[in-house]
């Protein structure tokens, strides 16, 4: 089957952007046609405290409207679904279907189903992990080839590392814990330099305090970027 149009169902305006942009643009270079669907209006978001939140809806709508015409989409659809709110009712499958069969795609992109990863039943994570390592498993997880987890260990591996790093991570992050940055910086804390935070949730350190954040990478980088780099060699042309 010629596969020319794709559906994005995505939970708020921005979601798609930070998720897939890359893959929908090279999908609509290739000319595959590409619808977004959007369950909310995003009417929870921004931080600024001033601003009327009966007018975040309108402003959201007109940001992700235009973030997706740069990446070739123009078919943008929203579900209208409070922000903060949405949960698998009856109505949101109800909605959500109907954009499919109004769409009828041949490739759907859409959110990982479960919403706090530290909520998974110990169980399903193990069978998950044995799945994608066993050498059976291809026509299930659509890989090419079994994946060595274990390789992908980097605080088991942390012996091999040679270069600087920084992590800035939130305690509080609930999506991705801090006990694997933890665990890296004490594994090599001759190279490895983490920044904690506390109250700055998944990926918003720099909202909830642009000057640690800021102060915290000027720091590492006074302490490991030569003040003058080395002079560069420039290579003449041969004739």
């Amino acid at each position: 089957m010629s596969q020319r149009r794709a559906l994005a169902i995505f939970a708020h305006p921005d979601d798609v952007d930070f998720g897939a942009a890359g893959t929908i643009a090279t999908w609509t270079d290739a000319g595959i046609e590409v619808v977004y669907c959007i369950c909310t209006d995003g009417d929870a978001g921004g931080f600024d405290l001033e601003f009327p939140r009966e007018e975040m809806p309108r402003v959201r709508r007109a940001e992700q409207i235009e973030a997706a015409k740069r990446v070739g989409v123009h078919d943008v659809r929203f579900l209208g679904y409070p922000d903060g709110a949405l949960v698998p009712s009856f109505d949101l499958r109800r909605d959500i279907s109907r954009v499919i069969r109004q769409v009828r795609p041949q490739r759907v992109v859409c959110q990982s189903p479960i919403r706090n990863m530290l909520r998974i039943p110990d169980v399903m994570t193990r069978a998950a992990l044995r799945l994608i390592e066993a050498e059976w498993s291809g026509p299930i997880t659509g890989q090419g080839a079994p994946i060595d987890l274990r390789s992908m260990d980097f605080v088991a591996r942390a012996s091999e590392l040679s270069l600087p790093m920084l992590i800035l991570h939130s305690d509080d992050d609930g999506f991705v814990p801090s006990t694997g940055s933890r665990a890296l910086a004490e594994a090599r804390s001759d190279i490895v330099t983490l920044v904690p935070f506390d109250v700055a949730l998944h990926t918003k350190l720099w909202n909830y305090d642009e000057a640690k954040w800021t102060g915290a990478i000027a720091e590492w980088l006074g302490a490991n970027i030569p003040a003058e780099a080395p002079a560069t060699a420039t290579a003449s042309s041969a004739d």
